[in-house]
């Protein structure tokens, strides 16, 4: 009974009274705030596109602009509260499209993910030779087993970015387009997955 009392009771609150209970810690006003801008979060994540970065990834920073709106935000400011929270949102993800960007993010942005497609349950570095001899033929097998489902050029792609070229020096080193270097590794990565 108490918490049905205390959802009407936000339900009836104003934006800027939510802002008010969410700096003095009330977790239950920023659910109701999420609830009201929840529509808003979706609509500016789906402007963007960042690399590396998933949907539900852009939807939590989406909300964390949202509750950085909503901690600073000043009740006596002529601006409303939708429109602050709006350039929060904003601005939070352009800061988030911005760093994916930089030169430094780009081996991660372009790494191929084997740990979604080849589960090698442990590698133990240890110092036992026998142990090492396991590993490696069991990774050599892998790896056999891996190549005889690529196709010629697709082995080809794979080795090389494997090796750390970019698409675009692999492009100029098959004589292909940097698209069919992508849709290479796209096949690669269906392959692996299945």
């Amino acid at each position: 009974m108490q918490s049905a009392q205390s959802d009407s009771r936000y339900k009836s609150c104003s934006d800027s009274a939510l802002t008010t209970l969410i700096k003095s810690g009330d977790n239950v006003a920023f659910n109701e705030l999420t609830a009201r801008y929840i529509y808003l979060i979706r609509k500016k994540t789906s402007d963007f596109h960042v690399e590396g970065f998933e949907s539900d990834d852009l939807m939590q920073e989406g909300l964390m602009g949202l509750l950085s709106a909503a901690k600073s935000y000043d009740p006596n400011s002529p601006t409303k509260f939708s429109t602050y929270a709006a350039v929060c949102i904003e601005r939070r993800l352009l800061t988030v499209c911005r760093g994916a960007q930089r030169q430094k993010h780009i081996p991660l942005n372009r790494s191929l993910s084997l740990n979604d497609s080849i589960v090698i349950d442990t590698i133990d570095l240890s110092s036992d030779p026998m142990e090492k001899i396991l590993i490696n033929e069991a990774t050599e097998d892998l790896l056999q087993r891996v190549k005889k489902t690529f196709s010629v050029m697709e082995s080809k792609v794979f080795s090389d970015y494997l090796s750390g070229l970019s698409y675009s020096e692999i492009a100029k080193k098959l004589a292909v387009s940097e698209k069919s270097v992508d849709n290479a590794l796209q096949r690669i990565r269906k392959k692996l997955k299945n």
